[in-house]
């Protein structure tokens, strides 16, 4: 694999038998992939890049602000060799990662890491709000999912979504509550 750089954006290119250029951009942070046809020689697709400069930094802007924690820390990546991390460093939340991780591990990394913090926040506003809401949950789970919540009524539990760690408290409270409802309510 072939890499350049463009405006200190870092690029790979893949050749491929393919009829087309091809930009990926993945995330957590913005990792930038060509794949062009064998064809191409290297300024042809250092200038499709050039071409889509503007775009690539837009993408990589919106990754890094989609990767939040409770909607106030935005995600910085810093590649460092040894344990592989997530830390809060004053307005960000680091991700210590190595310099060759794929994009799923470094989601994993930060799955994991909001999962761990989401496991701390969450007994907080349960106990807050059995008393008040005259409920009792008996367990919660944190895990990926396409709903915000869920509410298990025949074993009092509710399953949080691991996105609620990028929102911000207020907003992770209110599902909490609601799904704690439902509990009482089953079609509210």
């Amino acid at each position: 694999m072939e890499t350049f750089s463009i405006e200190n954006i870092s690029i790979d290119v893949e050749r491929k038998r393919t009829k087309n250029i091809y930009l990926n951009i993945y995330p957590p942070d913005g990792y930038v992939r060509m794949v062009s046809p064998l064809r191409y020689d290297m300024e042809t697709i250092r200038m499709c890049a050039i071409d889509k400069l503007k775009n690539i930094r837009i993408y990589q802007k919106n990754m890094l602000e989609t990767y939040s924690f409770l909607g106030k820390y935005l995600l910085k990546i810093v590649y460092a060799e040894g344990r592989q991390h997530v830390e809060i460093e004053n307005d960000n939340m680091v991700l210590y990662i190595n310099k060759g991780a794929t994009p799923e591990k470094k989601q994993a990394i930060l799955d994991e890491w909001y999962r761990e913090q989401l496991k701390v926040i969450i007994p907080k506003y349960i106990s807050k709000w059995e008393e008040p809401m005259n409920v009792k949950v008996s367990a919660f789970r944190v895990r990926r999912m396409k709903s915000r919540g869920l509410c298990h009524i025949d074993d009092s539990s509710i399953v949080i979504n691991i996105e609620l760690a990028k929102k911000p408290l207020e907003y992770l409270e209110y599902i909490i509550v609601h799904e704690m409802a439902h509990l009482l309510v089953p079609n509210h």
